[in-house]
């Protein structure tokens, strides 16, 4: 396939910056995620969405209710923002099939969470594996924009040869570490599957050194 490579050795564009804020803004999503978590939030709004308390905008606020709609409109907003960065370097370029897969990761998978989010506070108790697989997918999103930045960077950072050369990609092969990653986010779902199974039997071995110890 030949294409003409955009870009220079020396600056990077607004579709980089476009895409690095973004990944900034999924960090943001997953701690806040994780505090809304560990705080035990998640039904700060009720069983309710997109409505928080009967509300749009709830009048009454406890921090439960501060952390869970804080959340939701830091998904949404991101969730936007997301959706514009992609619709750019899909414009700029979606030639490379890096670009085009890494898109679609960042973006599906900030979907699916958001859809699962919703899921968990509609059902009549809160599932520890539902909230796993949130931290999982939260992750993923994370992961595949932070590694779209870094395809962009090496793109913009290329010579520009002002004409078309041939670009090849490499054979389509899963290498070794790959089953590691994969064996890992297992890894991560299941730890926290446990975490949260034990906190509702009060073993809470998971608590900091230096902080009081639960009642």
């Amino acid at each position: 396939m030949a294409i003409t490579i955009h870009g220079s050795k020396k600056r990077l564009d607004a579709v980089w910056w476009l895409s690095f804020s973004s990944s900034i803004g999924l960090f943001l999503v997953n701690v806040s995620g994780f505090v809304d978590t560990e705080t035990g939030s998640a039904l700060g709004c009720g069983h309710q969405w997109p409505l928080c308390n009967d509300q749009f905008i709830p009048t009454l606020w406890n921090e439960h209710t501060l952390f869970e709609f804080a959340h939701r409109v830091l998904v949404l907003l991101i969730a936007v923002f997301l959706i514009s960065t992609v619709i750019a370097v899909w414009h700029r370029y979606g030639s490379w099939l890096e670009v085009r897969v890494l898109a679609w990761i960042s973006m599906g998978f900030v979907i699916l969470e958001s859809v699962i989010g919703a899921i968990a506070v509609l059902l009549p108790t809160v599932s520890p594996a539902i909230l796993a697989i949130t931290l999982g997918v939260s992750l993923l999103s994370f992961v595949g924009n932070v590694l779209l930045t870094v395809v962009l960077s090496q793109i913009q950072r290329r010579p520009s040869f002002g004409s078309e050369v041939s670009l090849h990609l490499r054979a389509c092969e899963i290498p070794p570490p790959f089953y590691g990653v994969v064996v890992f986010h297992i890894r991560i779902h299941f730890s926290c599957n446990v975490c949260r199974c034990l906190s509702r039997k009060k073993q809470h071995f998971r608590q900091l050194p230096w902080l009081p110890a639960p009642e």
